[in-house]
C-alpha cells in the first residue's frame, strides 16, 4: 500500500484505531513492521512472568482478564487530535480469542460506523460516506507503524499484558511509590509494560518505534481497576492514551489524546451475534484508492 492511499484511509480509520488504542497516522518513511512477533522471546507465560533475564527476579504473579466466552458492554470516549476534540460512544461485543465487534455512535445516537476485528483482519463499514474496507493485520501494521495482530488488540481492550516476548524485568519503586515491575521487549518497536503486584495487573504500556525520518510513541495507562462479573481478575474501567508522532523531514508533529471509559461490562449468558454486512452500493474504499494509485 502506498503512502498516498494510506493518508486517505486515515480519515476514516482514526476513530476505529482510537477506540482500540492503536496509533493512527502513517508516513511514507515509517519503519517496515510485521504483525508477527516470532523474532522476540517466547510470550509471557500464563499466571506469571519468569523469562530468562540477567536480574534473576523469577516469577512475578499476575492475572490477565480471561476465561470468558462472550463479553458485552458500553464505551464512552473523548479524544483530541491536533487540537480538535470529539466525543462518541460505542457498543462492544467480544468472543474471547476470535471476535471484537464495535458499533460507534456520536452524540445523536445514530450508528456511523460498524467495526469487526477477526483473527486475521479488520473490517469496517462507514455508514456516513457509504464506504467499507477490509485490511489484513500486515496492512494495518504498515499503516500504523506498530506490529498489530488480533491478540494485541484484545489485550489492549481488556487491559492485559501484551502477547509479546520479554527480554528483561526491572523493579521500579522510584519516588517512594509501591513496587512495580517493568517488562521490557527490545527491538523496533521497543515495548515497556508496567506490572503492579498489588493489583496483579498491567497498569501501563509504552510502545516506541522509529526510523531515520520518523519516530512515534503510544502510551496507554489502565486505571480504576474494579471487580466485574464473577471474575477474580480486576478489570480497568478507564484507559488514558497518548500518541505522539514526529515527522523529522517535514518538521511535523502529531499529538493525540484519548480518555476512554467502560460504562458497562458484563458477561453474556447466551451466544452473542456479531452482525456485519456491507450494504449494496457501498464502495470498497481500500480498492478504490489502490486503483487510483495505479
Amino acid at each position: 500500500m502506498q503512502a498516498h492511499l494510506l493518508n486517505k484511509l486515515l480519515g476514516l480509520l482514526v476513530l476505529v484505531l482510537l477506540v482500540t488504542g492503536c496509533k493512527t497516522k502513517q508516513v511514507a518513511n515509517s519503519p517496515k513492521v510485521q504483525s508477527s512477533t516470532a523474532s522476540l522471546q517466547p510470550p509471557i507465560p500464563p499466571g506469571g512472568v519468569s523469562p530468562e533475564s540477567e536480574n534473576g527476579l523469577g516469577a512475578i504473579p499476575f492475572a490477565d482478564f480471561e476465561g470468558f466466552k462472550y463479553l458485552k458492554g458500553k464505551l464512552k470516549f473523548e479524544y483530541e487530535m491536533n487540537g480538535s476534540g470529539h466525543k462518541a460512544t460505542a457498543s462492544l461485543r467480544m468472543a474471547e480469542d476470535s471476535l471484537i465487534w464495535l458499533s460507534i455512535t456520536p452524540g445523536l445516537g445514530i450508528e456511523v460506523m460498524r467495526v469487526l476485528f477477526t483473527t486475521d483482519s479488520l473490517k469496517f463499514v462507514d455508514k456516513i460516506n457509504r464506504n467499507y474496507g477490509h485490511l489484513s493485520y500486515d496492512q494495518l501494521s504498515q499503516l500504523t507503524g506498530v506490529p498489530i495482530n488480533f491478540k494485541m488488540v484484545q489485550a489492549i481492550m481488556l487491559g492485559n499484558t501484551l502477547p509479546v516476548g520479554v527480554n528483561n524485568i526491572v523493579p521500579d519503586s522510584t519516588g517512594g511509590k509501591p513496587l512495580m515491575y517493568k517488562l521490557i521487549t527490545l527491538g523496533n518497536p521497543t515495548i515497556t509494560q508496567l506490572l503492579a503486584p498489588q493489583l496483579n495487573r498491567s497498569t501501563e504500556v509504552l510502545i516506541e518505534t522509529q526510523s531515520p525520518k520518523f519516530k512515534a510513541s503510544m502510551w496507554v495507562q489502565y486505571a480504576n481497576h474494579q471487580s466485574v462479573l464473577n471474575f477474580s481478575q480486576l478489570f480497568p474501567l478507564k484507559k488514558n492514551i497518548l500518541i505522539e508522532q514526529d515527522f523529522k523531514d517535514q518538521r511535523e508533529k502529531s499529538k493525540i489524546t484519548v480518555d476512554l471509559e467502560h460504562q458497562k461490562t458484563e458477561q453474556a449468558d447466551n451466544t452473542l451475534a456479531f452482525p456485519y454486512e456491507v450494504p449494496a452500493g457501498y464502495r470498497n474504499m481500500v480498492q478504490v484508492q489502490l486503483n487510483a494509485e495505479e
